[in-house]
This record gives structure tokens, sequence and C-alpha cells, in this order.
């Protein structure tokens, strides 16, 4: 028995003696207890065991995500960009999108993301339109609609974006902002995962996460529950769209040192 699953070629032997070793003496054994935990969890959801965890590695999250819950107020204000298609000829009129195509995408269109599994939309917005215009990844020259959302009531979220206290909660603010590689779709599997669970813990009481964006230093985001583009106008409206062209973009890199041959 794998910490995750049953089968596979990790020894129950193993399992039980790393477990012994970090037993707190005033309950049972953590699940999420060190970096070679957290590593075990991340390699069985995304290649082994994604839809049967373990049992105490799913309290531990429940936990984790009931400590750290904050309002959004009724009238803040909120941001989504949507890059738009090039147009063949510079004589054509500027295209822009309308505050109706400015919302999450339905259910069959909605493709697997950071947070959401395929099938299921979230809808995702940023605090600000810099950070929304970061999240779309637009390159020099492209046109992008920036919508501005208003929230229509007051809705409590997780917050991830400044890491709560504990090992656990930690990994999990790091996890959500850390970039995906574009050839390794499975990478979003463990935030998708936990994402799906905090959502059922809250049984519709918490309306999504709020966590650091991972393409623009001091950006934070908001991911919105949903599961049913249904829900997303009863909590949040588009009020207006501004079209903004991208003039530079900017990459901030250093020389990694190499040992010599």
């Amino acid at each position: 028995m794998s910490h995750l699953s049953q089968g596979g070629d990790r020894p129950l032997r193993v399992a039980r003696h790393r477990l012994a070793l970090t037993t707190p003496d005033d309950g049972p054994p953590r699940f999420f207890d060190s970096g070679s935990s957290w590593a075990y969890f991340l390699r069985e959801i995304r290649h082994h065991a994604r839809y049967f965890p373990n049992r105490r590695a799913l309290e531990e999250l429940r936990e984790c995500c009931e400590l750290c819950t904050v309002p959004l107020k009724r009238g803040e204000h909120l941001f989504r960009s949507r890059i738009l298609p090039p147009r063949e000829s510079e004589n054509m009129p500027l295209p822009t999108y309308s505050p109706a195509e400015m919302g999450a995408p339905p259910p069959p269109l909605a493709v697997g993301n950071r947070l959401n599994p395929p099938g299921i939309p979230y809808l995702y917005l940023a605090a600000d339109p810099e950070t929304a215009l970061a999240e779309a990844r637009p390159w020099k020259g492209s046109y992008v609609s920036v919508g501005r959302f208003e929230l229509l009531e007051d809705l409590l979220v997780y917050d991830f974006s400044i890491g709560p206290a504990g090992f656990l909660g930690r990994r999990l603010s790091e996890e959500f902002a850390t970039p995906s590689h574009p050839s390794s779709p499975h990478d979003y599997a463990p935030s998708q995962f936990v994402a799906e669970v905090f959502k059922s813990v809250s049984r519709g009481a918490v309306a999504g996460l709020r966590y650091r964006s991972a393409m623009r230093s001091g950006g934070v985001n908001v991911a919105l529950f949903g599961g049913d583009a249904r829900v997303f106008p009863q909590q949040v409206a588009c009020t207006a769209v501004e079209l903004w062209l991208v003039q530079d973009v900017s990459v901030h890199a250093a020389v990694v040192p190499t040992p010599s041959p």
C-alpha cells in the first residue's frame, strides 16, 4: 500500500516506518510532513492515483482550507483579459469582445487549467488589469480586451495569496503560483485536484480561491469555482471592456552557472 493508493512497488513497511517517525505526541501521524511527502503526493496525483487519494491526505487538505477564508466585498472590481485574433488587414476596424463574451466558457469548451479540470468552467479573474494582461501571455503588438467585473454580492474565498501558516499551507501557496510548461498539461493535475476538494468542502459557501499570479510578480488572481456558467452571473458582472495594445513584453533572466567539463 502506498500513501495514496493500493498497488505499485512501494512496500507498506516503508510507508509505516516513515509515518511512525513523524507521529506527533498529541495525535495521529501527519501525511504532509516534509518535502519528500509533498513530492510523493504530486507524483501520485499526476501519474498513479489521481481519483483515489489517501483519506488522511484529504482530511489534512480540508483542515487547511477551513483556516484560510477571507471576504470579498460587494462592489469590488476584478479583471479578466482575452487576446483578440489578429486582423487580416490594417485597414480592418479594431475588434473587441463584448461584456457578454468576457465570462467563463460553457462546459463543453472548458479546457483544463490551473485549477479547473476539463469540462468544469471556473471564472479566472485578477486583482488589477496588468495582472489580467500578464495571465493571458500576450505578445508584442497584440490587442487584448480587458473586462472589468464587479462583485454583485459579498463572497468568501480561500486565500492562498499569502502562504497560510504550516507546511501544507505554504506548499499549496507555492503550487498555485507555479508556472506550468506548455508541453506538460498534467502539471496542473495536483492543483486541480486540490481545488475540487476545496470546492466540495465548502458546499457552495465559499465561492473560489485567491492565489498569487505565476505570470506577474506581486499580482494576485481570484478563481471562482462556479462549476456551472449559470452561477457566475449571480456573483459578478462584466460592467466595461477596454481595448489594450501590448507595446512591449519584458523578460528577466539570469545565466545559470554550470560546472566546467
